[in-house]
């Protein structure tokens, strides 16, 4: 295999597609990591056919380290209330006839479903969730009577898993664990499936690790998304190197089936598209984000607008939600 090098990390070509073989066409190019500071450029390709997007070159798997080394998983703030109150009499005004229309949009429902990851109406049962990361949302859910497993390959957000929330965590890749086929009732992947170099590997053990009748959710960010066409480079959904293939409902669909999965569906949501926007418009202003910080007024004005408008726009175009989920069943 033929390397190539780019400052820090060591990378190799990647032009077709993953899931369908096709040539990839030349998407995006002179992509740099603003969140993190890891040194490079990146160029996307993507895929006419299905829809995937994806780093050419690609940092091999063993370099991937070197991207995390400053990344955040061990945060317990909830990105959909990152604005937050306001003293001002106005923006108090202004914020609940906001959260007044996004409910008549179907935007908090919308939220609800997605902080659920889509488990309301599930019997408690066992759980695993891939990349769990600080292990806040396993915490909630063992409260709610479900038996959690969390796995991540950050031996520091497993102690803080642990010391935080009470949940043990394998450190490790999934493949390497040895849990034994047919354990759990649902597997979780919340914005983990775009860092995987091999996603199809990854969901074919998630099918092995399910019973009969057993559900995997996966949330990613979505490369059909309005954000991802109207913000371009400096939409949030792509972040450079560690995004390594951007998904689409489309594509979530080709690789669940591809990975063994015959009962699927995949869709959009609107949920976070306020978030979205925020931080693409801070990408676009100040050329990075600050995790954490409260918004600009100008800034939260026109998010605020953005998610009405993609809420709007999702009455008739289904797949431009910030976020593509899939829900697949093992039959």
């Amino acid at each position: 295999m033929s390397l190539t090098s780019d400052p820090g990390l060591a990378t190799a070509p990647s032009a077709s597609c993953l899931l369908c073989g096709t040539p990839g066409d030349p998407f995006r190019s002179g992509l740099e990591d603003r969140l993190f500071g890891v040194p490079g450029a990146w160029s996307l390709r993507r895929c006419a056919e299905c829809g995937l997007a994806w780093l050419d070159p690609q940092p091999l798997e063993a370099e991937m380290g070197k991207a995390y080394r400053r990344y955040y998983t061990h945060a317990d703030e909830d990105p959909v209330d990152r604005a937050g109150p306001r003293v001002s009499y106005p923006h108090r005004k202004l914020r609940r006839l906001y959260r007044w229309v996004l409910r008549k949009l179907g935007v908090m429902s919308a939220r609800d479903r997605l902080l659920g990851m889509f488990l309301g109406g599930v019997p408690p049962g066992t759980l695993l969730e891939v990349g769990c990361g600080n292990g806040l949302r396993l915490g909630q859910l063992a409260r709610d009577g479900w038996q959690v497993t969390g796995q991540d390959v950050d031996p520091s957000a497993a102690e803080h898993a642990l010391a935080r929330h009470g949940v043990s965590v394998r450190v490790g890749p999934l493949a390497d664990l040895g849990l034994p086929p047919a354990t759990f009732d649902c597997i979780l992947m919340n914005h983990v499936v775009e860092h995987l170099h091999d996603p199809v590997a990854v969901l074919r053990e998630c099918h092995r690790l399910l019973k009969s009748g057993g559900r995997l959710v996966v949330i990613t960010p979505n490369m059909a998304s309005l954000g991802q066409a109207l913000f371009g480079a400096d939409w949030r959904g792509l972040e450079p190197p560690r995004h390594i293939h951007i998904f689409s409902p489309t594509s979530l669909l080709s690789l669940a089936r591809l990975s063994g999965f015959a009962t699927v569906e995949a869709f959009s949501s609107v949920a976070h598209a306020e978030l979205f926007a925020s931080q693409s418009l801070d990408l676009q202003r100040q050329g990075t984000v600050i995790m954490g910080a409260e918004p600009a007024w100008a800034v939260e004005w026109r998010a605020m607008a953005f998610q009405i408008r993609e809420a709007w726009a999702q009455r008739t175009a289904p797949e431009v939600g910030e976020e593509a989920v899939l829900i697949a069943r093992r039959d």
